[in-house]
């Protein structure tokens, strides 16, 4: 579930920035809406300041999904939402960013 959160967060404040809004107002008043939990709080942040420090890597991320989604196709259960993420976060492994934050998806969202 975190990564889908990552990236849907991402996705939203890529939408508010094409839209022109301020990035940090956007993801404070997410982080007092029902949307918001720790993860979304803390990574959209992340996001918004550009933060380098990594408090939990990307290649640590893909494994946690890889591992969801084999769960979810022994169960027979469709992930449309972690297929996105596992696309991003490939991509960001891809692109050399392994051991970046994994807040870093928002820029392989962004290209």
């Amino acid at each position: 579930m975190g990564a889908g959160q990552c990236e849907c967060a991402a996705a939203g404040l890529l939408v508010a920035e094409k839209a022109g809004l301020d990035g940090g107002q956007v993801a404070a008043a997410v982080g007092r809406g029902a949307a918001a939990s720790p993860q979304v709080i803390e990574k959209s942040r992340q996001m918004v300041e550009g933060e380098q420090g990594v408090t939990f890597a990307a290649k640590w991320r893909l494994k946690d999904i890889r591992y969801g989604l084999a769960l979810a196709r022994k169960l027979g259960q469709a992930t449309p939402l972690g297929q996105a993420a596992l696309a991003a976060f490939q991509k960001l492994i891809d692109q050399g960013l392994g051991e970046a934050n994994e807040s870093r998806v928002i820029d392989v969202l962004r290209s």
